[in-house]
Protein backbone atom coordinates (compact mmCIF):
# COMPACT_ATOMS: atom_id res chain seq x y z
CA UNK A 1 0.00 0.00 0.00
CA UNK A 2 2.66 2.57 1.28
CA UNK A 3 4.71 1.81 -1.87
CA UNK A 4 1.69 2.20 -4.40
CA UNK A 5 0.96 5.39 -2.61
CA UNK A 6 4.37 6.81 -3.14
CA UNK A 7 4.32 5.56 -6.49
CA UNK A 8 1.37 7.70 -7.32
CA UNK A 9 3.38 10.91 -5.31
CA UNK A 10 6.46 10.14 -7.49
CA UNK A 11 4.18 10.39 -10.84
CA UNK A 12 2.67 13.34 -9.58
CA UNK A 13 5.78 15.61 -8.65
CA UNK A 14 7.19 14.59 -12.23
CA UNK A 15 4.43 15.86 -13.95
CA UNK A 16 4.66 19.09 -11.39
CA UNK A 17 8.16 19.58 -12.38
CA UNK A 18 7.66 19.05 -16.18
CA UNK A 19 4.97 21.69 -15.74
CA UNK A 20 7.06 23.95 -13.72
CA UNK A 21 10.21 23.81 -16.22
CA UNK A 22 7.65 24.85 -18.76
CA UNK A 23 6.53 27.98 -17.04
CA UNK A 24 9.56 28.88 -15.55
CA UNK A 25 10.96 28.60 -19.15
CA UNK A 26 7.86 31.31 -20.08
CA UNK A 27 8.78 33.65 -17.43
CA UNK A 28 12.63 33.25 -18.06
CA UNK A 29 12.00 34.31 -21.93
CA UNK A 30 9.85 37.06 -20.83
CA UNK A 31 12.02 38.89 -18.82
CA UNK A 32 15.66 38.02 -21.43
CA UNK A 33 13.47 38.88 -24.23
CA UNK A 34 15.98 39.68 -27.75
CA UNK A 35 18.83 40.22 -25.07
CA UNK A 36 21.97 39.31 -26.30
CA UNK A 37 23.63 38.68 -22.97
CA UNK A 38 25.07 35.43 -21.95
CA UNK A 39 24.30 35.47 -18.71
CA UNK A 40 21.22 37.42 -17.24
CA UNK A 41 22.23 40.44 -14.48
CA UNK A 42 20.60 41.68 -11.44
CA UNK A 43 18.13 43.80 -13.19
CA UNK A 44 16.28 40.74 -14.89
CA UNK A 45 16.61 38.74 -11.67
CA UNK A 46 14.61 41.28 -10.06
CA UNK A 47 12.79 41.50 -12.81
CA UNK A 48 11.77 37.58 -12.19
CA UNK A 49 11.48 38.29 -8.60
CA UNK A 50 7.87 40.14 -9.88
CA UNK A 51 6.70 37.88 -12.52
CA UNK A 52 3.63 35.46 -11.20
CA UNK A 53 4.30 33.34 -13.61
CA UNK A 54 7.75 32.76 -12.46
CA UNK A 55 6.82 32.46 -8.59
CA UNK A 56 4.22 30.32 -9.86
CA UNK A 57 6.58 27.99 -11.70
CA UNK A 58 8.88 28.07 -8.75
CA UNK A 59 6.32 27.30 -6.28
CA UNK A 60 5.23 24.06 -8.41
CA UNK A 61 9.19 22.88 -8.06
CA UNK A 62 8.90 23.54 -4.24
CA UNK A 63 5.95 21.40 -4.09
CA UNK A 64 7.58 18.65 -6.41
CA UNK A 65 10.12 18.39 -4.64
CA UNK A 66 8.08 18.05 -1.27
CA UNK A 67 5.96 14.98 -2.64
CA UNK A 68 9.33 13.70 -4.24
CA UNK A 69 10.96 13.83 -1.07
CA UNK A 70 7.76 12.52 0.50
CA UNK A 71 7.75 9.11 -1.32
CA UNK A 72 12.06 8.79 -1.25
CA UNK A 73 10.40 8.23 2.23
CA UNK A 74 7.85 5.53 1.93
CA UNK A 75 9.57 3.53 -0.87
CA UNK A 76 12.97 2.21 -2.22
CA UNK A 77 15.20 4.88 -4.00
CA UNK A 78 14.51 2.43 -7.20
CA UNK A 79 10.39 2.68 -7.13
CA UNK A 80 10.63 6.26 -6.98
CA UNK A 81 13.26 7.42 -9.08
CA UNK A 82 12.75 5.89 -12.41
CA UNK A 83 9.37 7.19 -12.28
CA UNK A 84 10.94 10.95 -11.47
CA UNK A 85 12.54 10.52 -15.01
CA UNK A 86 9.22 10.24 -17.01
CA UNK A 87 9.06 14.65 -16.03
CA UNK A 88 11.26 14.59 -19.01
CA UNK A 89 9.13 12.90 -21.97
CA UNK A 90 6.27 15.20 -19.73
CA UNK A 91 8.50 18.42 -20.51
CA UNK A 92 9.08 17.31 -24.38
CA UNK A 93 5.29 16.88 -24.82
CA UNK A 94 4.44 20.21 -22.97
CA UNK A 95 6.99 22.00 -25.10
CA UNK A 96 5.93 21.19 -28.06
CA UNK A 97 2.02 21.89 -27.65
CA UNK A 98 3.38 25.72 -26.64
CA UNK A 99 5.73 25.74 -29.25
CA UNK A 100 4.09 23.56 -31.63
CA UNK A 101 7.49 22.21 -32.97
CA UNK A 102 7.28 18.57 -33.53
CA UNK A 103 10.12 16.67 -32.00
CA UNK A 104 12.16 15.30 -34.61
CA UNK A 105 12.81 10.93 -34.13
CA UNK A 106 16.82 12.03 -33.22
CA UNK A 107 15.11 14.24 -29.85
CA UNK A 108 12.66 11.48 -29.15
CA UNK A 109 15.51 8.88 -29.20
CA UNK A 110 17.31 11.17 -26.88
CA UNK A 111 14.51 11.08 -24.58
CA UNK A 112 14.33 7.19 -24.66
CA UNK A 113 17.97 6.74 -23.97
CA UNK A 114 18.21 9.59 -21.28
CA UNK A 115 15.07 7.45 -19.52
CA UNK A 116 16.73 3.91 -19.97
CA UNK A 117 19.92 5.14 -18.56
CA UNK A 118 18.80 7.12 -15.86
CA UNK A 119 16.23 4.03 -14.70
CA UNK A 120 19.13 1.26 -15.20
CA UNK A 121 21.81 3.32 -13.27
CA UNK A 122 19.27 3.88 -10.21
CA UNK A 123 18.69 0.32 -10.19
CA UNK A 124 21.77 -1.20 -10.14
CA UNK A 125 23.41 1.29 -7.77
CA UNK A 126 20.25 0.45 -5.44
CA UNK A 127 20.99 -2.86 -5.73
CA UNK A 128 25.00 -3.22 -5.89
CA UNK A 129 26.01 -0.43 -3.39
CA UNK A 130 26.28 -1.03 0.01
CA UNK A 131 24.99 0.93 3.12
CA UNK A 132 26.86 3.49 4.31
CA UNK A 133 29.12 3.49 7.28
CA UNK A 134 29.38 6.43 9.31
CA UNK A 135 31.39 9.11 7.19
CA UNK A 136 34.60 10.73 7.75
CA UNK A 137 34.81 14.48 8.62
CA UNK A 138 37.96 14.78 6.03
CA UNK A 139 35.90 12.83 3.11
CA UNK A 140 32.66 15.07 3.42
CA UNK A 141 34.44 18.39 3.48
CA UNK A 142 36.59 17.58 0.47
CA UNK A 143 34.32 15.56 -1.55
CA UNK A 144 31.68 18.80 -1.18
CA UNK A 145 34.27 21.37 -1.74
CA UNK A 146 35.58 19.70 -5.07
CA UNK A 147 31.41 19.35 -6.42
CA UNK A 148 31.17 22.62 -5.21
CA UNK A 149 33.79 23.78 -7.46
CA UNK A 150 32.83 21.66 -10.26
CA UNK A 151 29.42 23.04 -10.31
CA UNK A 152 30.90 26.46 -10.23
CA UNK A 153 33.51 26.02 -13.23
CA UNK A 154 30.58 24.30 -15.25
CA UNK A 155 28.88 27.84 -15.10
CA UNK A 156 31.73 29.72 -15.81
CA UNK A 157 32.79 27.36 -18.89
CA UNK A 158 29.27 28.09 -20.06
CA UNK A 159 28.88 31.46 -19.37
CA UNK A 160 31.87 32.06 -21.79
CA UNK A 161 30.58 29.91 -24.94
CA UNK A 162 28.34 31.65 -27.61
CA UNK A 163 26.63 29.12 -28.72
CA UNK A 164 22.89 29.19 -27.14
CA UNK A 165 22.43 25.03 -26.56
CA UNK A 166 25.78 24.92 -25.25
CA UNK A 167 25.24 27.44 -22.63
CA UNK A 168 22.06 26.05 -21.70
CA UNK A 169 23.41 22.35 -21.22
CA UNK A 170 26.56 23.96 -18.92
CA UNK A 171 24.24 25.78 -16.80
CA UNK A 172 21.91 22.96 -16.28
CA UNK A 173 24.64 20.86 -15.63
CA UNK A 174 26.42 23.19 -13.38
CA UNK A 175 22.73 23.09 -11.59
CA UNK A 176 22.34 19.55 -11.64
CA UNK A 177 25.65 19.02 -9.76
CA UNK A 178 25.07 21.28 -7.11
CA UNK A 179 21.66 19.31 -6.34
CA UNK A 180 23.39 16.45 -6.74
CA UNK A 181 25.53 17.60 -3.93
CA UNK A 182 22.20 18.71 -1.61
CA UNK A 183 20.84 15.35 -2.03
CA UNK A 184 23.87 13.55 -0.79
CA UNK A 185 23.92 16.32 1.99
CA UNK A 186 20.73 15.65 3.17
CA UNK A 187 21.41 11.67 3.21
CA UNK A 188 24.52 13.11 5.31
CA UNK A 189 21.69 14.79 7.93
CA UNK A 190 19.46 11.63 7.79
CA UNK A 191 22.45 9.51 8.61
CA UNK A 192 23.76 11.70 11.63
CA UNK A 193 20.44 12.03 13.48
CA UNK A 194 19.93 7.89 12.84
CA UNK A 195 23.27 7.80 15.50
CA UNK A 196 20.92 9.18 18.12
CA UNK A 197 22.32 12.84 18.16
CA UNK A 198 18.71 14.87 18.43
CA UNK A 199 20.12 18.39 18.76
CA UNK A 200 19.66 20.48 15.09
CA UNK A 201 22.08 22.86 16.62
CA UNK A 202 24.86 19.61 16.50
CA UNK A 203 27.43 20.61 14.26
CA UNK A 204 26.72 17.61 11.85
CA UNK A 205 23.05 18.81 11.01
CA UNK A 206 23.62 22.51 10.40
CA UNK A 207 27.16 22.41 8.66
CA UNK A 208 25.62 20.45 5.97
CA UNK A 209 22.47 22.40 6.24
CA UNK A 210 23.94 25.12 5.72
CA UNK A 211 25.92 23.58 2.53
CA UNK A 212 22.43 22.75 1.10
CA UNK A 213 21.13 25.91 1.79
CA UNK A 214 24.26 27.49 -0.25
CA UNK A 215 23.95 24.58 -3.11
CA UNK A 216 20.06 25.29 -3.96
CA UNK A 217 20.72 28.93 -4.10
CA UNK A 218 23.70 28.34 -6.58
CA UNK A 219 22.03 25.67 -8.17
CA UNK A 220 18.90 27.54 -8.99
CA UNK A 221 20.49 30.75 -10.23
CA UNK A 222 22.13 28.69 -12.49
CA UNK A 223 19.00 26.56 -13.71
CA UNK A 224 17.33 30.25 -14.09
CA UNK A 225 20.51 30.73 -16.68
CA UNK A 226 19.89 27.29 -18.55
CA UNK A 227 15.98 28.39 -19.12
CA UNK A 228 17.25 31.64 -20.64
CA UNK A 229 19.19 30.02 -23.14
CA UNK A 230 17.61 26.81 -24.10
CA UNK A 231 14.02 24.72 -24.26
CA UNK A 232 12.55 23.42 -20.99
CA UNK A 233 12.73 19.58 -21.77
CA UNK A 234 16.68 20.28 -22.35
CA UNK A 235 16.70 21.88 -18.76
CA UNK A 236 15.14 19.01 -17.18
CA UNK A 237 17.10 16.25 -19.18
CA UNK A 238 19.84 17.38 -17.93
CA UNK A 239 18.63 17.92 -14.09
CA UNK A 240 17.52 14.30 -14.78
CA UNK A 241 19.99 12.52 -15.61
CA UNK A 242 22.92 14.53 -13.91
CA UNK A 243 21.72 15.11 -10.30
CA UNK A 244 20.92 11.41 -9.60
CA UNK A 245 24.77 10.52 -10.92
CA UNK A 246 26.86 12.94 -9.11
CA UNK A 247 24.82 12.03 -5.93
CA UNK A 248 25.57 8.37 -6.19
CA UNK A 249 28.81 9.24 -7.08
CA UNK A 250 28.85 11.38 -3.76
CA UNK A 251 27.87 8.38 -2.00
CA UNK A 252 30.26 6.35 -2.64
CA UNK A 253 33.13 8.84 -1.94
CA UNK A 254 31.40 11.11 0.72
CA UNK A 255 29.40 8.62 2.60
CA UNK A 256 31.51 5.34 1.58
CA UNK A 257 28.66 3.90 0.42
CA UNK A 258 30.44 2.06 -2.17
CA UNK A 259 32.15 -0.68 -0.08
CA UNK A 260 30.05 -3.42 -1.15
CA UNK A 261 30.36 -2.29 -5.31
CA UNK A 262 32.26 -5.36 -7.36
CA UNK A 263 33.96 -4.21 -10.40
CA UNK A 264 31.30 -5.29 -12.72
CA UNK A 265 29.12 -2.79 -10.87
CA UNK A 266 31.19 -0.35 -11.13
CA UNK A 267 32.03 -0.54 -14.85
CA UNK A 268 28.31 -0.63 -15.36
CA UNK A 269 27.44 2.54 -13.66
CA UNK A 270 30.31 4.36 -15.29
CA UNK A 271 28.98 2.96 -18.96
CA UNK A 272 25.84 4.19 -17.60
CA UNK A 273 26.60 7.49 -16.88
CA UNK A 274 28.09 8.17 -19.87
CA UNK A 275 25.42 6.82 -21.82
CA UNK A 276 23.09 9.26 -20.04
CA UNK A 277 25.31 12.39 -20.45
CA UNK A 278 25.85 12.13 -24.45
CA UNK A 279 22.07 11.41 -24.71
CA UNK A 280 21.34 14.72 -22.68
CA UNK A 281 23.82 16.87 -25.04
CA UNK A 282 22.05 15.15 -28.00
CA UNK A 283 18.75 16.02 -26.42
CA UNK A 284 20.17 19.78 -25.97
CA UNK A 285 21.39 20.29 -29.50
CA UNK A 286 18.82 18.44 -31.29
CA UNK A 287 15.97 20.19 -29.69
CA UNK A 288 13.72 21.39 -32.32
CA UNK A 289 13.61 25.23 -30.06
CA UNK A 290 17.13 24.86 -30.54
CA UNK A 291 17.20 24.65 -34.17
CA UNK A 292 14.62 27.08 -34.38
CA UNK A 293 16.62 29.79 -32.69
CA UNK A 294 19.36 28.74 -34.80
CA UNK A 295 17.62 29.45 -37.75
CA UNK A 296 16.37 32.93 -36.99
CA UNK A 297 19.75 33.97 -36.20
CA UNK A 298 20.53 32.81 -40.31
CA UNK A 299 17.50 34.61 -41.02
CA UNK A 300 18.37 38.36 -39.25
CA UNK A 301 21.74 37.71 -40.56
Amino acid sequence: MAVGFAAGMALFAALLFAVAAVVQNVAVAEVVGGSDRPVMGGSQFRALARSRTWIGGVSLTAFASVLHAGALVLAPVAVVQPIGVLSVPIAVVLAARRTRLRPSGVVLTAVAVCLGAVVAFVVLAEKGLGTAPTPRFVDVVVAAFATAALSAALALWAAARRSAWLRCAGFAAAGATAFGLVSALMRLIALHLRTGVNDLGDVGVWLPAAGIALALVGGGWAVQQAHAAGAPAVVVGCLTVIDPLVAVVLGITMLGEGGAATVDVVAGLVGLAGLGLGAALLLARSHPEVRQAHDDIRTRN
